[in-house]
């Protein structure tokens, strides 16, 4: 703010370049092959070597393809999950993603714990089948990781500029290029050259297109900010037709959470409570694929520590995701 023409200021942290230093390394080295942490970030290469072993542990309930890669040629997995894995012609799918952003390292831990908790609950795998893709940007994750904990977008290299990366988060093809996305392919919300001119997009939309009408639920992790959001969010004049469904099934959610991890986490259209995203995953599989229930959640936390959550508020922010997913499909 401004007083007698001079800026004054809080500051938030006085070491943020030694605290993102110190989370930067964080990844478990050593974990037994096939297997999944809570406990620390997850490589990528670990996190392929857990959803490759997948399908021989559990032949019956699991299988595990790649719809994609990405621009660095990483592979991009889906894991579909229910009880007669052979046998899903009549069952509805619930969709789960994690990943878009890349220093939203707890998004993709979520979906992996998601995976990890059905496999022990075949109750919720009988009458759904469980369509989930963990990573959606392996390429920016592991540059996250590895090299600039706050990068955000995926690596690809623009042809009419020396930045790298797209805003995969405003890539999809409904309401493209419009409020909340950038033309500028240094910003961090360039929506790209055209809608899913990405291969990370593109392999989101083609995993799900060949599903609709099956799919009843889609929900993306983010982080952070505690929120559960639904569209539309490309504006803030325009409301959903089923804005009241949705908005009472992520009160359900959010009251769950609350009453098991404790956490608050608050619920609106997301245009509203943040701001305008045009092509946006959620709102692109509302539209698309005429979907009742989509929703992104941002996890924790409420910006203590941000987009560099530490590897200790893992096990707590994937548990809220669960009873979110959990409770999401009771509804649908």
């Amino acid at each position: 703010m401004q007083d007698d023409g001079l800026l004054t200021f809080d500051i938030l942290s006085n070491s943020l370049g030694k605290t993102l230093d110190l989370e930067k390394h964080d990844a478990r080295e050593n974990l037994p092959r096939a297997s999944v942490t809570f406990t620390s970030y997850m490589t990528f290469s670990q996190m392929s070597s857990y959803l490759e072993g997948l399908p021989a542990q559990y032949p019956q309930r699991i299988r595990v393809d790649k719809p994609g890669r990405s621009f660095e040629n990483r592979n991009i997995y889906r894991v579909r999950m229910t009880n007669n894995i052979t046998n899903t012609v009549q069952k509805k799918v619930v969709f789960v993603d994690g990943g878009i952003h890349a220093r939203e390292l707890v998004s993709p831990a979520a979906a992996l714990y998601v995976i990890e908790t059905l496999i022990a609950n075949t109750k919720l795998t009988e009458t759904i089948e469980w369509q989930i893709m963990p990573m959606l940007n392996p390429d920016g994750y592991e540059y996250a990781l590895n090299k600039d904990p706050l990068w955000r977008k995926n690596r690809s290299k623009s042809p009419s500029s020396t930045c790298y990366g797209v805003d995969l988060n405003r890539n999809f093809g409904f309401q493209w290029g419009g409020l909340g996305a950038s033309s500028s392919p240094c910003s961090d919300i360039y929506k790209g050259t055209s809608a899913f001119s990405e291969p990370e997009s593109r392999a989101l939309r083609d995993a799900m297109l060949p599903l609709k009408g099956k799919v009843k639920a889609y929900i993306t992790f983010h982080s952070f900010g505690q929120t559960i959001l639904y569209p539309w969010g490309y504006s803030t004049q325009v409301k959903h037709p089923l804005t009241a469904t949705m908005d009472t099934a992520a009160k359900a959610m959010a009251a769950q959470i609350k009453k098991t991890t404790l956490a608050v986490y608050s619920v609106g259209n997301s245009a509203v409570v943040y701001y305008p995203v045009a092509g946006a995953s959620d709102d692109w599989a509302a539209y698309a694929m005429d979907i009742a229930h989509s929703y992104t959640i941002e996890l924790r936390d409420k910006g203590v520590y941000g987009f560099k959550l530490p590897a200790s508020q893992i096990l707590p922010t994937v548990r809220d995701a669960w009873e979110a997913v959990k409770t999401l499909a009771t509804l649908v």
